[in-house]
């Protein structure tokens, strides 16, 4: 149990000098700003920005800029075509070599397309389509 445990924990939580290495990255991005920092710029951005769709309005949700992190593949769906999402909702899990995260979706909607792809998505790839109900 004790080696299982060794093997486990490591991968389930990453140490300071590893998240900090990833924000280095992140910080390739000019916009990157950790949420400490966007709070600190512009206390206005307490509360939470909300993007209303009109109804029959369709919206793309993008792979994100993440720096010099690339090569991320979408590895997990929680909803399918046709499913009612709210802002906020995880809509999937994509990963790369480094880190694997769980993207939100940024409109409340009906999902009329997912991006079916096992292949690597550049920044900017359309994740899915949302219209607005």
């Amino acid at each position: 149990m004790n080696k299982i445990l060794k093997f486990i924990f490591p991968k389930l939580f990453l140490s300071e000098e590893e998240k900090n290495e990833i924000i280095k990255d992140l910080r390739v991005n000019t916009n990157f700003m950790t949420k400490e920092q966007m709070l600190r710029k512009d206390s206005s951005l307490k509360k939470e920005v909300e993007f209303k769709l009109e109804k029959d309005e369709v919206k793309s949700i993008l792979i994100p800029d993440f720096g010099n992190h690339t090569g991320f593949k979408i590895t997990k769906w929680y909803f399918k075509n046709g499913s009612n999402v709210k802002a906020g909702d995880i809509i999937c899990n994509i990963e790369n070599k480094k880190l694997t995260m769980e993207l939100e979706s940024i409109y409340d909607g009906k999902i009329i397309s997912i991006n079916q792809t096992k292949e690597e998505l550049a920044k900017g790839v359309e994740i899915c389509k949302v219209e607005g109900i």
